[in-house]
């Protein structure tokens, strides 16, 4: 899917540092995905480089995953500040949060937005809805996945959300 939106897509495994085997997990999901993936950690520095080099200047990048998944803490390691709350409470957030990183040839706008997840309330649907709104309003969707847990039906269920959006996709 990515491949088809003209975008060269890579794979995000936040919270390397959580587990011994991000490099190996990293490599299985390249083998199984054909594209290149990234194992990081943001509370550790570990492979931010990698996910800046992604993006490119002038361009606002969407991070999108299940709640939890370490999409506020990666923003606020990108743009080298707290812009976004971070807490082990599920669903902290709740609106579109934007960081922005200043560099000499430009901006690069990264988008935090709440966890996708299938909305049994009214709550939820309302952050659901402000996820996948900031998907139609961006130029690429970075699926964030936390590599400390195991892949499930919430995963798959968010890579189907994404594959529905029309921007470049970064999965």
């Amino acid at each position: 899917l990515a491949w088809d939106s003209g975008a060269t897509p890579a794979i995000v495994l936040t919270k390397a540092d959580l587990v011994d085997d991000a490099a190996t997990r990293a490599l299985d999901a390249e083998v199984a995905f054909g594209v290149d993936a990234h194992a990081v950690s943001a509370r550790a520095g570990e492979g931010m480089a990698t996910i800046a080099a992604l993006a490119r200047p002038d361009r606002t990048l969407v991070l999108v995953g299940e709640s939890g998944a370490g999409k506020s803490t990666l923003v606020n390691a990108l743009v080298g500040t707290k812009v976004a709350i971070v807490s082990d409470k599920p669903q902290t957030t709740r609106r579109r949060v934007l960081g922005m990183l200043n560099l000499p040839d430009g901006q690069i706008v990264f988008v935090d937005t709440p966890g996708l997840h299938r909305p049994l309330h009214r709550l939820n649907r309302a952050m659901l809805d402000e996820a996948m709104e900031a998907i139609l309003d961006v130029d690429v969707v970075v699926l964030v996945i936390d590599v400390a847990e195991r892949e499930g039906a919430g995963d798959r269920h968010a890579l189907e959300l994404v594959a529905k959006a029309s921007s470049p996709r970064i999965c």
